[in-house]
């Protein structure tokens, strides 16, 4: 279930719960076999290669989408180029709420061109996000308080 989760979503969240019901049958099975077999050293190489993916790819993109106050460039980096459909999609929702706190008149108008660049995405996900964020409001950013 974890595994069609993380590869078959397109959405970060359902990807998210996907590799924490892997990480947690991992620990499981690990923990099953504390007898030494091999089926512990090979829970033992495949937790320590999922923790690693995790440490130097997933949560350092968590920590850019769901700042509150995002370093813009890497958000904008994120939304237009990441490979990974799932976090460009996340990102560009994210710059529906970092337009209303840029920081900066130079940020505010990066933002707006990738918005508008994303609207004109052939990919229907991102269209679709860029579309939400567009239409993101003070008042929806109030709401989230």
């Amino acid at each position: 279930v974890g595994q069609t989760m993380f590869t078959k979503s397109n959405r970060v969240q359902v990807r998210q719960t996907g590799l924490e019901i892997i990480k947690a049958a991992a620990e499981q099975m690990y923990n099953w076999s504390l007898d030494g077999s091999e089926l512990g050293e090979q829970m033992y190489q495949w937790t320590d290669a999922i923790n690693k993916f995790e440490q130097e790819y997933w949560i350092p993109k968590t920590q850019v989408v769901y700042e509150l106050k995002p370093n813009i460039g890497d958000l904008l980096n994120i939304a237009l180029h990441d490979k990974d459909l799932s976090w460009r999609v996340e990102a560009t929702l994210a710059l529906g709420r970092v337009k209303w706190n840029p920081r900066t008149k130079g940020n505010r108008s990066a933002i707006h061109r990738a918005i508008s660049t994303n609207l004109g995405s052939s990919d229907a996900m991102i269209k679709e996000a860029a579309k939400i964020a567009e239409a993101f409001s003070v008042d929806d950013l109030k709401a989230l308080n």
